[in-house]
């Protein structure tokens, strides 16, 4: 059997027959905090905003709403991330700051690195569904300007590189690493790409920001998962992006 690429992968439509149901703890805030990791979505709650939440959910996702932010987490992989993201701009969500972990595929890079995407190496195709090639993201959109900005003011160092984008956990071959390593790539995770380009699709803000887990070699892997350095910045950087958020 011959199998044949869809005719509409690279070719969004629009006005798709499925429309994110209408959460019932509108209207939202503008701003979105969501979190891959529940350990991260976790830390993050106990961090003390104006108003007690209000939960709900959305599939295997929790929804907290805030007087100024919603939070939302856990979530796994490019096509369930873009439908999060659907969710959310759906409820009114104007901005989202995705916290997820990533791989680190760079010998110069270690556990607790934070790094932003400027450009991506996809491997995922979820990011067809939404739009036509990687010219039409925008990285250094204002909202992401601004974030960063906030970051260096508070003393968070980041790194900003090609991100690989995959949508198989157990398939980080020795031969994709070398060879998405050969295009640049820096990291690789599992989200990324389908976040920016739903958010894109849809007009509004996305910045995705990713903690190094753990590092990918050609011939080794080394979890850093229990790192020192890991567990720091990951608090660091969620109690960072929470003052942010109480800033504006």
């Amino acid at each position: 059997m011959t199998f044949r690429a869809s005719p509409f992968l690279n070719n969004p439509q629009s006005g798709g027959l499925l429309k994110p149901y209408v959460n019932r703890l509108k209207p939202f805030p503008e701003m979105g905090i969501i979190c891959a990791v529940k350990k991260d979505l976790d830390y993050l709650l106990k961090q003390s905003f104006s108003i007690k939440a209000v939960s709900s959910g959305f599939l295997m996702t929790n929804i907290y709403k805030f007087q100024q932010v919603v939070i939302a987490g856990p979530y796994f992989g490019s096509p369930y991330a873009a439908a999060l993201v659907e969710f959310l701009a759906g409820s009114g969500i104007k901005n989202i700051i995705a916290i997820g972990w990533c791989g680190g595929l760079d010998e110069n890079l270690a556990p607790g690195d934070i790094i932003l995407p400027d450009s991506f190496a996809f491997e995922d195709s979820t990011y067809q569904s939404y739009i036509n090639n990687e010219k039409e993201l925008d990285f250094d959109s204002e909202f992401s300007r601004d974030i960063k900005s906030f970051l260096r003011s508070v003393n968070i160092s980041f790194k900003e590189g090609r991100i690989w984008t995959t949508h198989s956990l157990y398939r980080e071959t020795r031969e994709k690493v070398e060879y998405f390593s050969n295009r640049k790539a820096i990291a690789v995770e599992m989200e990324n790409s389908a976040i920016l380009s739903a958010a894109s699709f849809l007009n509004i803000n996305a910045v995705c920001i990713n903690i190094v887990s753990d590092i990918l070699m050609k011939d080794k892997w080394l979890p850093g998962f229990g790192a020192e350095s890991f567990k720091k910045s990951r608090i660091r950087l969620i109690d960072g992006i929470k003052d942010y958020v109480s800033s504006i």
